[in-house]
């Protein structure tokens, strides 16, 4: 692939699916004109990263995976697996619009429609039509502003700063084995930084948590793609929720091939086991394995 290549995953799909449903048999969703119409974007699937545009209307963006923004007006999104954004249209062209869904580094197309309900002489654009917002102004992290408190401290230094490599499906933490867990304790301010050395953008899942992206507006979210070939980013949380996490891709494929690392505060780490009287083996408070 040429080193400007957007891709997400290598698997390859007959359909391009939006709420189920193939571009020969589109999703409906209706408008009145006039109105204020608020879309919910889920990227639910397992190896394809999108970018998605409404045919005919700006969007403007008002939540990034459920936490609020200030609101921002794009034409198009690229949302990567498990992202999520909500996104207000003011229904002011009538007629039936394509909601153009396009994979990043693939091939195929998928679409929804957007009719108005004063729209019944009017024909939907073909199935493959690709709205020209796809190529107008996407929207990026840099443009997204947060807008609840900071949970971090604008500058300093944070209680624990872990510094991850992504090689192919593997996450490789400095000063840990592959085997280790990351471990914070309550109330920790906690930075990742991670450094993509792979030729694919992954989408890295925080459970447990939301971060704050290390961009000049904060903004919180809980799903970041890391771009590909040398991209950097960094993440700061609070450690306000004990328990046993992970941070994983958001590939289904490269997760289960094992690209995630455990989380434990220190509170709540595994005890180490112990062999019992008929050889398996149980922790130190007794639990079976």
């Amino acid at each position: 692939p040429s080193d400007d290549l957007i891709s997400f995953g290598g698997r390859a799909y007959p359909f391009i699916l939006v709420n189920g449903k193939s571009p020969a048999d589109p999703a409906v969703f209706e408008a009145r004109r006039g109105e204020r119409v608020r879309l919910r974007f889920i990227n639910a699937a397992s190896d394809t990263g999108f970018r998605l545009a409404v045919g005919g209307h700006r969007m403007t963006v008002t939540h990034a995976d459920g936490m609020p923004v200030k609101p921002v007006d794009v034409d198009a999104l690229r949302i990567g697996m498990g992202e999520r954004y909500d996104v207000l249209i003011d229904a002011t062209e009538s007629g039936i619009w394509q909601i153009g869904v396009l994979p990043e580094g693939k091939r195929g197309f998928g679409r929804a429609l957007l009719s108005y309900s004063d729209a019944f002489s009017r024909v939907a654009p073909p199935e493959d039509f690709r709205p020209p917002e796809l190529d107008g102004r996407l929207l990026s992290y840099d443009a997204l502003v947060g807008l609840r408190p900071l949970r971090v401290p604008l500058t300093g230094e944070p209680d624990r700063h872990y510094r991850m490599t992504l090689r192919h499906t593997g996450i490789e933490v400095d000063g840990l084995d592959r085997a280790d867990p990351i471990v914070v304790s309550s109330g920790d301010w906690v930075r990742f930084t991670f450094l993509n050395e792979s030729d694919i953008w992954h989408p890295m899942h925080l459970h447990g948590h939301h971060f704050h992206l290390m961009t000049t507006g904060r903004p919180l979210k809980d799903t970041a793609f890391v771009p590909a070939r040398g991209g950097v980013m960094t993440w700061d949380w609070r450690a306000d929720n004990p328990g046993a996490w992970m941070i994983h891709c958001h590939n289904t494929y490269h997760h289960a091939d094992g690209m995630m690392r455990e989380i434990y505060y220190d509170i709540c780490q595994p005890s180490k086991p112990v062999a019992n009287g008929n050889g398996h083996g149980v922790n130190e408070q007794g639990m079976g394995h």
